[in-house]
C-alpha cells in the first residue's frame, strides 16, 4: 500500500513529444468527454493533503520512438517492465498523454494513432478519439514548443492498493501546467496560452494493463487546488 504522501514529477520532453492536445475536462463527469469518473472531495480522509514537491520517477515513463506510423508520426515506445507499481501507474498516465499529444500534432491531428487504444479504456479511447477527429477536421494541431514551461506534478491524495489486478481503481492527482500551443495548419497561433490545471484521474487495470478511464479538471473547491497552484510557481 502507498500512502498519499507518494508524489512525483515529470517534465515532457519536446524533442521527443511534436504534438498536444487538452482532453475535454470539467467538474462535471457529463461535461467532461469521458467516462463518468468519481469527486476526490468525496474520498479524500485528511484535512490537509502533503504539499506537492520536486522529486523524479526512478523510471522514465517513455523512450525517444524508434519507427514511426503509416501517417509519419513517431510510434510510442511502452515499457514492459517497471521498478514498482507505483513507477508503472505514473508512467502509464503520462504515456498517455505523450501518445495524444503526438496524435494531435503535426503534419496533422490522428484518432487512429496506435498507442492511444494502449493506454486509454475502451470508454476513454471512444471519446478521445472523437476529441482528436474533431481537431484533424477542423485543421488544427497542438504542439509543445522547445522551452515548455508544460510539467506534471503528480500524487496519490489517498491511501491505495496498487497492486494490477484486474479491475482495480487508482485515483491520481495531476498538477497539469499546460504550455501547449493550438495552431492552424498554416502556422497560425490560436492559443499559446500557459495554464496549471489540477486533474482527478480515474485509473483502471483493464485486461492486466493499468490504462486512464477518466480526466476531470478540478476547482477550487477541490481538495489540492492550492497545493497545485503553489507547485505551479516554483521556479
Amino acid at each position: 500500500m502507498i500512502t498519499e504522501g507518494a508524489i512525483s514529477r515529470h517534465v515532457l520532453v519536446a524533442a521527443v513529444l511534436a504534438a498536444s492536445v487538452t482532453v475535454a475536462c470539467s467538474d462535471s463527469a457529463g461535461e467532461a468527454g469521458l467516462a463518468p469518473t468519481i469527486s476526490l472531495d468525496s474520498t479524500i480522509t485528511t484535512s490537509s493533503p502533503p504539499t506537492m514537491t520536486t522529486s523524479t520517477p526512478t523510471t522514465t515513463a517513455s523512450e525517444p520512438p524508434t519507427s514511426t506510423t503509416p501517417t509519419g508520426k513517431p510510434l510510442l515506445e511502452i515499457p514492459t517492465s517497471w521498478e514498482s507499481d507505483l513507477d508503472e501507474i505514473f508512467g502509464r498516465y503520462l504515456l498517455y498523454w505523450d501518445a495524444v499529444l503526438i496524435a494531435s500534432g503535426p503534419p496533422e491531428a490522428d484518432p487512429d494513432y496506435p498507442p492511444l487504444a494502449e493506454l486509454a479504456a475502451p470508454e476513454a479511447l471512444y471519446e478521445l478519439r472523437l476529441q482528436i477527429q474533431a481537431s484533424k477536421d477542423a485543421g488544427e494541431v497542438f504542439y509543445d514548443p522547445v522551452g515548455s514551461e508544460t510539467d506534471h506534478g503528480l500524487r496519490l491524495p489517498n491511501p491505495a492498493v496498487l497492486t494490477k489486478t484486474e479491475g482495480n481503481e487508482v485515483v491520481v492527482q495531476d498538477c497539469f501546467i499546460n504550455g501547449w500551443v493550438l495552431e492552424n495548419l498554416d502556422g497560425e497561433v490560436i492559443d499559446d496560452s500557459v495554464v496549471p490545471k489540477l486533474m482527478n484521474v480515474n485509473m483502471h487495470v483493464v485486461d492486466g494493463e493499468w490504462r486512464v478511464l477518466a480526466v476531470v479538471e478540478a476547482g477550487p473547491d477541490s481538495s489540492g487546488y492550492q497545493e497545485c497552484q503553489d507547485y505551479a510557481e516554483q521556479p
